[in-house]
């Protein structure tokens, strides 16, 4: 294919840069302390191509490496057998690497220098290393997105970077737009494929002189890339060949007189094969094109119609099986192809009434089930709740209402003993913890439970006394506390009050003793200066 003229070699377009590798330069080594900040950043990348036969990247020579610096020229590299190209960008600077080759598509890389802090310019930056794909342009391909760069670098000042990094905001706007571009160009691979085996068939069947099938490949390859000139003259050659230019018009006119009579008979698939043969042989024509369009339109509908109809029999399907989760997703995929249709919707709500049937009926099963094993575990009162929620679930049930009385005997059959002894153990075990309104709460019930035991009142005398005791001595350092803040301030009278107060509330302590005394002597203090003022 490459002695061909007009032949075009693609790749799927792919994000320029595939790799950063972290290679430290001379450039950025730091200026002396105290000394101003003289720094560059350093950029440097391969340009390469897709080679088919090879398939893989190899160096593209002769590439045009512009950079500038608001909008003005600064340097300019061509690329070598090695494809490379290094630039050193200084500080504070916003600039823009282009890299062009003639009918090779253009590629744009902004960098800014600004904003760095000076404390950071002592130590190199990571240079970038980078790896950009060129190919050639597409004929129809929209390439606007490429008006703009690509990618941008700025210095990233988050602590896991702290070096020059890619621009996360600036890569999300234009992400969408290379996306898109990457899918238009893997198209383009495809049709060029499609057209080189296309034009190598023809060449077979030209040079066996087979040049009536020759011809049908050469248009062939022509309808897959109109604007290529090769076909053209090849498709020149064998009508001089044949001489066919009469028989021509006529296979037109009965591949187009036969697509139409096809899709009248709603036969779109055979109409449509007609109309590519009629636009094979005439690719200018615009007539065929049209009616292609149609046919897909009209394949389309019919498939959409044989969609909705499958989905719904599916879900039918898995609707009687009572698989309502399935059915009523397939119901959903058949709404949402035909929005106006009241059945699937309808189908929904049943399948949701089947579901919140088959829930209430899994809840009613496991409380049962829960409750049947407490029972058997003798734990008749946690069984008698789970009885109970059932059988809320389900007043009509009898077997939950013949449980709960069951569980109401063997409770009672417990005896107040155990319920004394668990409530005595329970508030020893508070006791203990010092935990002493719990203890008492526990106690008080035990009491309630064997009203003429004299040790659960005992111990409720004892927590009493405990907690009045913890209250005092809150009470005690809450004041001790206000009449330090006092002192503190040189509130002395203030101050002596609080500590009276403390006093009253436990007299053997010796601190309250002795800040009254200091407080006398500052108000003693205060007067004598008074006095002396």
């Amino acid at each position: 294919m490459a002695n061909r003229p007009g032949s075009v070699i693609l790749r799927s377009f792919a994000i320029i840069i595939l790799a950063v590798l972290p290679v430290i330069t001379s450039f950025g080594q730091a200026p002396p302390p105290g000394a101003p900040a003289d720094w560059h950043f350093v950029f440097a990348g391969k340009v390469t191509e897709f080679n088919e036969k090879k398939q893989k990247d190899l160096p593209l020579e002769g590439c045009t490496v512009a950079l500038t610096k608001s909008g003005s020229p600064v340097e300019t590299q061509v690329t070598d057998k090695s494809g490379k190209f290094k630039f050193a960008l200084p500080p504070n600077g916003d600039y823009q690497i282009s890299i062009s080759k003639g009918d090779y598509i253009n590629k744009r890389i902004a960098i800014n220098t600004y904003n760095v802090p000076n404390e950071r310019t002592h130590h190199p930056f990571t240079e970038f290393d980078v790896e950009i794909d060129l190919f050639k342009t597409f004929p129809g391909l929209d390439y606007g997105c490429l008006n703009k760069p690509i990618a941008r670098i700025i210095y990233s000042p988050a602590p896991e970077t702290d070096d020059f990094d890619y621009d996360k905001v600036y890569t999300a706007q234009i992400q969408a737009c290379i996306e898109n571009l990457k899918r238009l160009a893997a198209d383009a691979k495809a049709k060029q494929k499609l057209y080189a085996a296309a034009v190598d068939e023809a060449d077979r069947l030209f040079a066996a002189n087979d040049f009536s099938n020759a011809k049908v490949k050469y248009n062939a390859a022509l309808a897959i890339l109109p604007n290529e000139q090769y076909p053209k003259d090849q498709i020149k050659k064998c009508d001089e060949k044949l001489g066919a230019s009469a028989k021509l018009e006529a296979d037109y006119k009965a591949a187009v007189d036969d697509g139409n009579a096809k899709f009248a008979a709603k036969d779109y698939a055979g109409a449509k094969a007609r109309y590519q043969a009629a636009s094979n042989l005439k690719p200018a024509e615009p007539y065929p094109k049209e009616r292609m369009t149609a046919c897909d339109a009209a394949i389309a509908g019919s498939a959409k119609e044989k969609q909705y109809t499958d989905a719904l029999a599916d879900a039918d399907k898995k609707f009687t099986a009572k698989d309502f989760t399935g059915a009523k997703a397939g119901y959903q995929a058949a709404s949402a192809m035909k929005p106006a249709e009241q059945y699937p919707k309808d189908r929904i709500k049943a399948c949701d009434d089947g579901l919140a049937g088959a829930a209430k009926e899994k809840q009613y099963t496991d409380a049962l089930a829960d409750a049947d094993k407490k029972f058997t575990a003798k734990d008749f009162t946690g069984a008698k709740a789970g009885y109970q929620a059932a059988s809320s679930m389900k007043p009509a049930e009898q077997y939950p209402k013949d449980r709960i009385k069951t569980c109401d005997e063997e409770i009672a059959k417990l005896g107040k003993d155990k319920l004394y002894s668990d409530a005595i153990a329970d508030a020893d075990k508070k006791f203990d913890a010092k935990d002493f309104n719990g203890a008492k709460a526990k106690y008080q019930e035990a009491t309630g439970i064997k009203p003429g035991e004299q040790y659960p009142r005992d111990r409720i005398r004892v927590c009493l006394d405990e907690i009045a005791k913890a209250g005092k001595e809150k009470t005690y350092n809450d004041v001790i506390a206000a009449a330090d803040q006092k002192f503190t301030s040189r509130d002395f009278n203030g101050a002596k009050a609080k500590y009276q107060e403390a006093f009253g509330l436990k007299p053997g302590e010796q601190y309250p003793i002795d800040r009254i005394k200091a407080c006398d002597d500052e108000i003693e203090k205060s007067e004598k200066d008074a006095e002396y003022t």
